[in-house]
């Protein structure tokens, strides 16, 4: 078998690579950590259409003795006007209820509103 020079040199460039490398091992596969899911509650979940009315406040505690780490906040349920702006005791009590979600090591994922696109009214769609 006739050898040409340029398969022996790369050959012999493979061969002394080689002894140069670390052995390959194979190593026991370690299990990646995996992200944890964090859940929410939404605090529709608590609207009644009768008295009494849950907090917020209420939920945030509901939430926390479940064990799970968030609240989505429906509008409505906050004691705050649907559409004004937001004064000093508005902004006051938003300051309250972040640090009640803090004490209870509950977030706030999301603030859900009521919205109507498919109304036909162009009056209230404006509004």
């Amino acid at each position: 078998m006739k050898t040409s020079r340029r398969s022996f040199l790369a050959s012999a460039a493979l061969a002394a690579g080689s002894t140069a490398l670390p052995p390959l091992t194979v190593a026991a596969a370690e299990p990646q950590a995996r992200s944890r899911v964090q859940l929410g509650i939404a605090s529709y979940s608590y609207w009644h259409f009768r008295d009494p009315k849950v907090t917020i406040e209420q939920v945030v505690e509901k939430t926390a003795a479940l064990g799970v780490a968030g609240v989505d906040v429906l509008h409505r349920q906050m004691d705050l006007p649907e559409k004004e702006p937001l004064t000093a005791e508005h902004r006051g009590y938003l300051a309250r209820l972040r640090r009640h979600g803090a004490r209870h090591g509950v977030s706030y994922c999301c603030l859900s509103i009521h919205q109507n696109f498919v109304s036909l009214d162009p009056a209230y769609l404006n509004t």
